[in-house]
């Protein structure tokens, strides 16, 4: 008597040749891992997709702040504390900003501090201090 088994399943016991494969257990465990793991995948990738979002938009927000301040000392205004407001477009986005001058300990110095949103939104994407030295 001649067996012909397939070299990938060589179960024999005594006479009878077993079949060889997965029973139903295994294969529902080993979707349940599968699962899993896809999810962990795509909790992490789109977690990912938000913070480099969120990174994008700090980022620009810090610029406009900066500006802001560059334009403010280029204009070479002193004036007592006060605060201004305005928008500013950049990176094909409408940005709102806030600035606060406040007075320090040295007369010569004044402290300014920008808050940018992006228009229609109240979070605060970015904050950013500078100082201006009357000159």
């Amino acid at each position: 008597m001649s067996s012909h088994l397939s070299p990938f399943c060589p179960r024999v016991v005594g006479n009878i040749r077993r079949n060889c494969g997965f029973t139903l257990l295994e294969v529902m465990i080993a979707l349940l891992v599968i699962t899993l793991g896809m999810g962990a995948v795509i909790v992490t990738t789109g977690e990912s997709g938000w913070k480099s979002s969120h990174l994008r938009e700090s980022t620009i927000a810090s610029w406009v702040a900066y500006n802001e301040i560059a334009l403010f000392r280029a204009k070479r205004t002193w004036s007592g504390a006060n605060s201004r407001s305005g928008e500013a477009e950049m990176a094909n986005a409408q940005w709102n900003w806030q600035m606060k001058i406040s007075a320090t300990d040295d007369p010569s110095i004044r402290r300014v501090d920008v808050e940018v949103f992006i228009k229609g939104e109240t979070a605060v994407k970015s904050r950013v201090t500078g100082f201006i030295a009357r000159l």
